[in-house]
């Protein structure tokens, strides 16, 4: 199954769902119907399931049914590694998450820098370094294909240090908070 999401060009329908008066912009496609599409998206795959006839019309209400569940086989697993620094008392004086994500596009797994801390009487005496450092050098013995870390905006010696480690600046991060 997929869900395809038509513009506000070509929609919206109704829903077909029984007893459902909502309009929506979305269809739902079988794996055959998805299998014929000549492209995975775009004007040409629009124009393709209306001239065609394929899917059907759901509202968000309606798109979350039995048909669309998410099965246990569709469950990602995830895996990650956390690494701690510690001081001579014992205090956690520095940490960071070392995420393995994995996609279609590659076997390897991808690896994802979070959370990464360093306590303020210690910053300034490369602790952060030696902490990144430890982390790329994990996700290569992981195997990984790419490692991603994140920053805000304001973090500019952050971003200082991991250009000075070899990461480059490859975009923005959009999030929602929930």
């Amino acid at each position: 199954m997929r869900l395809f999401t038509f513009s506000e060009l070509w929609g919206p329908f109704p829903c077909e769902h029984p007893d459902c008066t909502k309009q929506t912009f979305t269809v739902i496609l079988t794996d055959e119907e998805n299998a014929r599409l000549p492209e995975e998206s775009g004007e040409k795959a629009a124009a393709f399931i209306l001239r065609h006839k394929l899917g059907k019309a759901v509202c968000d209400e309606h798109c979350g049914n039995k048909q669309m569940a998410i099965t246990k086989e569709q469950l990602l697993n995830c895996s990650g590694v956390k690494l701690i620094l510690y001081d001579e008392q014992g205090r956690n004086i520095g940490h960071a998450y070392l995420y393995l994500l994995h996609n279609d596009l590659h076997q390897q797994p991808f690896g994802f820098v979070e959370d990464v801390f360093i306590a303020e009487d210690k910053r300034g005496q490369g602790l952060g370094t030696l902490l990144i450092q430890k982390l790329i050098k994990t996700a290569k013995e992981l195997e990984c294909y790419k490692l991603v870390a994140t920053s805000r905006h304001s973090r500019s010696g952050v971003h200082q240090l991991y250009t000075a480690l070899g990461f480059h600046d490859q975009g923005m991060e959009f999030r929602i908070d929930f």
